[in-house]
């Protein structure tokens, strides 16, 4: 008897001709963008979209049960499994935060402690943690823009620290080994390719391992998760980016985080922060965590959450590490820089800063050739005994510089005070033959200070060489009676407002920017907007 059923190749023809039929390709069919695939994101997005839900959805139930509305592992592991089931989820506590991670995805969700869910992020992945060399995958590359060199762990981190400062292990072909020479990163390119935090194992291909050594300079060897997060006496966290040598490559945080750092000082003098030293280009990332500088050489010490020295370009930076410190050059985004000028762009700090030395500021702390700071501005409390303020601390050496488009809403005080201080809502202190212009900033955090230097914009001006150039700068009259210490306000074009009305602020600032009479390039500038009763720049 023949057999009259269809075979599977003549079916297959006959779905191909159908399709042709009805216009549609094979390429439509299976591409990327084709319609199998569109029908796999689109499922992709409503797995996403549901987990997200569970999670929001066991934040209220857990934070229902709090005793004062907080969220606790038990309560929020236990609203989980009622609504997903046990075992599909795991969930951990990472410093401030909860972390839920969906085992079966890869896929986790932080949640900080007002409730807010963050969206998904991947658990790290990396065929070759450790090597940057090659991506997650196991692709050679070069350190090219093409192919930039790739973090994608927090074994990348501490492994593209130690290359830089040339010192410690790496890793070769899965096996560690001893670094005998630093590595050169001039004309090459780093990128960050995902999320980082400290705390959380789903930042590690293997939280567990213990083949990279005492990283944290304690004399023993835990598991790296331990290495980094420990913070009893005598260990010392993570060993920045180029403390040894200066890092003079290009590193892209894309936009991406690096939470719960914890630096210490483990060297009498250096540079600390995410990095030490910079002679390079760094941009695109945030920074959350502790930094902690013990020394009594002030004089060679200077710290930061982005860099502790710089000089090149900082850009799109956010700092919101609380630093402790005592140094020459304390800030939120860079220290200190020196024999060369920089550019500050785009950059926010966040972080609480006390500086138990001189020169601390939100922003840079002391400047001793040449910065342009632009479209910067400070909200965390900055602290220190001389040279104190919301975007630059101290201007000294002969130097000059810029502050365009920026503003300070953060506390600036002087708990140790010298005798000759300088405390100012945007500049601390302007010393001998040295020049600051500044043009388009507003100040509405309050000055404290229990001697004398003290302005709303500028705290003082060392001598008659000192000096100081503003236009449209505004402040508020309860940050502090003056624009600029010891100086009348009629001698610059200054604004004290009772009540900030920033609308004004805003149409006075846009208007210059489009059209500067006084021939300065605006292009980089950003425009203002009021929302929610605030002053800021438009994105």
């Amino acid at each position: 008897m023949k057999n009259k059923g269809i075979t599977l190749i003549a079916l297959i023809i006959i779905i191909v001709v159908l399709l042709i039929l009805a216009g549609i390709t094979i390429g439509r069919l299976s591409g990327e963008d084709g319609i199998i695939g569109n029908s796999n994101k689109a499922k992709e997005q409503a797995e996403i979209e549901n987990e997200k839900e569970v999670v929001e959805q066991a934040t209220v139930e857990a934070m229902g049960k709090g005793k004062y509305g907080n969220i606790s592992k038990n309560n929020l592991e236990a609203a989980i499994d009622k609504i997903v089931g046990e075992g599909k989820t795991e969930v951990e506590e990472t410093g401030n935060k909860f972390t839920v991670y969906f085992i079966e995805s890869k896929r986790y969700y932080e949640i900080d402690n007002d409730g807010n869910v963050g969206d998904y992020q991947l658990a790290a992945e990396d065929k070759n943690p450790g090597d940057i060399t090659k991506d997650e995958n196991g692709n050679l590359l070069d350190g090219s823009q093409e192919h930039p060199y790739e973090i994608n762990c927090i074994e990348d981190l501490i492994i593209f620290s130690n290359m830089t400062n040339g010192k410690g292990i790496k890793i070769e072909n899965g096996t560690a080994v001893e670094i005998m020479n630093k590595t050169n990163f001039a004309n090459k390119y780093v990128v960050l390719k995902r999320n980082l935090n400290f705390n959380s194992k789903f930042s590690y291909a293997d939280s567990q391992r213990k083949d990279i050594g005492d990283v944290n300079g304690d004399g023993s060897i835990d598991t790296l998760i331990d290495e980094m997060t420990k913070k009893e006496e005598g260990c010392y966290g993570f060993y920045p980016i180029g403390v040894q040598e200066f890092y003079n490559g290009n590193f892209n945080g894309n936009n991406y985080r690096i939470d719960n750092m914890y630096v210490r000082n483990r060297e009498e003098q250096g540079c600390w922060g995410l990095f030490g030293k910079i002679t390079g280009n760094v941009e695109n990332i945030t920074v959350s965590g502790e930094v902690l500088v013990e020394t009594s050489n002030y004089n060679g010490t200077s710290v930061a959450g982005i860099a502790g020295f710089a000089v090149g370009k900082v850009e799109n930076c956010i700092n919101e590490v609380n630093i402790t410190a005592s140094g020459y050059g304390v800030a939120g985004i860079v220290g200190r820089n020196y024999s060369n000028s920089i550019l500050i762009q785009n950059c926010i700090n966040r972080g609480n800063i006390m500086n138990n030395s001189e020169s601390t500021a939100g922003i840079i702390g002391r400047l001793e050739k040449y910065v342009e700071v632009i479209n910067c501005y400070n909200e965390g409390k900055i602290d220190g005994r001389t040279s104190i303020g919301g975007i630059v601390g101290d201007v000294c050496g002969n130097s000059n510089g810029k502050i365009f488009n920026c503003y300070n809403i953060g506390e600036i005080n002087s708990k140790k005070a010298m005798v000759i201080n300088g405390v100012g809502g945007i500049v601390g202190r302007i010393r001998t033959n040295c020049n600051i212009i500044i043009k388009n900033v507003y100040n509405t955090g309050k000055t404290y200070l229990s001697y004398t230097g003290n302005g709303a914009i500028c705290g003082v001006l060392h001598d008659n060489t000192a000096t100081i150039e503003i236009k449209n700068g505004y402040y508020s009259s309860d940050s502090w009676n003056i624009a600029v210490g010891n100086k009348e306000d009629t001698q610059y074009d200054v604004t004290k407002m009772e009540k900030m009305d920033f609308e004004i602020i805003k149409n006075q600032f846009n208007s210059y920017i489009d059209s500067p009479e006084d021939g300065i390039d605006t292009t980089k500038w950003k425009k203002w907007i009021v929302t929610g009763g605030k002053l800021i720049f438009e994105n």
